[in-house]
């Protein structure tokens, strides 16, 4: 974010704590915010030096709270002809004073996240993947995507991540490693493929096939699933086509045809993800079927008039209040006021969810979600709320934790940046830091994917990855031809 939008920022929010009951103000606020949120995504692919993980987690802040905000008052005065912020969505309680408080506390934590970047090295992200693509990270690529494959077609991974057995509380191993696998190998993938550092690659076309399988496997696992993997691609082959736009205009049809695919992908995955949503629940109550039988009933759906209207009216009638994230922060600020919350409750759950059955013997009694706990403590009912790392650190420490768990994560992600990633071979460095900046961009996501089974996941499989590299292949086979002859 450029100092002058920061100023820019620091002083619109001045006069929305002054007047937190104007709603024109706040309309204001939130557009500038939205403006200056699209120029930190243009300045990002523009400069490869901004791409830095406070940056991305400042951008994540503002597009998953603001730009949100923006969309659901464009979307309600399409719609319904009028906006209403204080509407009690989610069950909660609210004025138009906490949603501007909440819009101020977002910006401020946006901004000091932004300062926090200036302090970053850069990532150096696509040197490290022209660095390390050899021919056995190519063929890490490919086994992994067969992974990808065995999980969808074995049920480890379904309709809206990956399978969970309810009454043991246990996930299937092979869909947790491989629910982190897919958004990251799709975007190498297509940086693979659109990058022309490497057009000598034989295989090219390959990582075309391999980035379209690994795309189309993130529609039924979840719309921001697919939205952020998407934007991660843009971050990476950006300065390449803004390069190319420069140069007398002729990148401009390779731009325009790109956000045409990325348009027509996330256009018809909303669409198809809605239809997997509605065939679940028409199927067998309490169970998550695998996604090869969902399948026919989606294809049922779309070759219906009344399946595909039924798509379209749940479709815009969800849109119309999820986007509108800012509430839920809102509701639980209201909350805050009057009632208290466990210290560090969240945390703890995170890191007992993250410690594997066969260890933890008592893990099928903890609660599924912060919300069963969080919730009941504040007055409010159990439901699925859009957490982020604000809601966490505000449920977790109160109004200072809204600042520490933000600034905690990114900067517990730069340390293993910086201890980590420095001694990994370029391919599994670039992997690490891929997941480290597809994390952050996740905003909407409890605080077990940042810090517990997220970061126990990738530890296995970059365990994995680095043996694999590491394994001195040839050596082996030599040893076990030579031996073969002796005999």
């Amino acid at each position: 974010m450029h100092p002058f939008e920061q100023l820019l920022l620091v002083l619109a929010s001045i006069p929305l704590l002054i007047f937190p009951e104007s709603k024109i103000l706040f309309q204001i606020i939130m557009l500038a915010g939205t403006v200056i949120t699209i120029h930190l995504f243009y300045r990002m692919m523009k400069h490869p030096h901004l791409f830095k993980l406070g940056n991305v987690a400042s951008f994540s802040i503002l597009f998953g709270y603001v730009v949100s905000t923006t969309v659901h008052s464009i979307t309600n005065t399409i719609i319904y002809g009028n906006v209403d912020y204080r509407a009690n969505f989610y069950g909660l309680n609210y004025s138009q004073t906490d949603i501007s408080v909440a819009l101020v506390i977002v910006l401020g934590i946006s901004i000091l996240l932004s300062v926090i970047s200036r302090f970053e090295k850069q990532l150096l992200v696509m040197d490290k993947l022209r660095a390390g693509l050899s021919r056995r990270a190519t063929w890490i690529i490919i086994f992994s995507t067969i992974l990808v494959m065995i999980a969808f077609a074995n049920g480890d991974i379904s309709f809206m991540g990956v399978y969970l057995n309810e009454e043991l509380r246990r996930i299937s191993p092979l869909g947790a490693l491989c629910f982190i696998m897919i958004p990251i190998l799709a975007t190498i993938s297509a940086a693979v493929y659109f990058d022309s550092h490497f057009q000598f690659i034989k295989s090219r076309r390959l990582f075309l096939i391999l980035a379209f399988i690994l795309c189309v496997s993130l529609v039924p696992v979840g719309r921001r699933v697919l939205i952020y993997t998407l934007i991660l691609i843009l971050f990476l082959r950006g300065p390449h086509i803004i390069k190319k736009v420069h140069k007398r205009g002729t990148g401009i049809f390779h731009m325009l045809l790109i956000l045409l695919i990325i348009s027509v992908i996330i256009f018809y995955g909303f669409r198809v993800f809605y239809a997997f949503r509605i065939a679940v629940s028409t199927m067998a109550v309490g169970k998550k079927p695998p996604t090869m039988e969902i399948v026919p009933h989606v294809v049922d759906l779309f070759q219906h008039s009344s399946g595909r209207a039924d798509i379209h009216e749940k479709l815009v009638k969800n849109i119309s209040y999820r986007f509108f994230t800012l509430s839920y922060l809102a509701g639980l600020i209201a909350a805050h006021y009057e009632h208290e919350t466990p210290v560090l409750g969240e945390l703890k759950h995170a890191l007992a969810l993250a410690i594997p059955s066969f260890i933890y013997s008592k893990k099928a009694q903890l609660p599924p979600a912060p919300e069963n706990f969080v919730h009941p403590s504040l007055g409010l009912p159990v439901f699925d709320g859009p957490n982020t790392i604000i809601t966490s650190g505000l449920n977790d420490m109160g109004w200072i934790g809204m600042i520490i768990y933000p600034v905690g994560i990114v900067a517990l992600y730069i340390l293993l940046y910086r201890l980590v990633c420095a001694r990994c071979p370029p391919f599994l460095s670039a992997f690490i830091v891929l997941h480290f900046l597809y994390s952050l961009l996740y905003i909407e996501n409890s605080l077990g994917r940042w810090v517990g089974s997220g970061l126990r996941d990738l530890a296995v499989v970059s365990f994995g990855y680095w043996i694999i590299l590491k394994l001195p292949l040839k050596q082996l086979i030599t040893k076990q031809i030579k031996r073969a002859s002796n005999a």
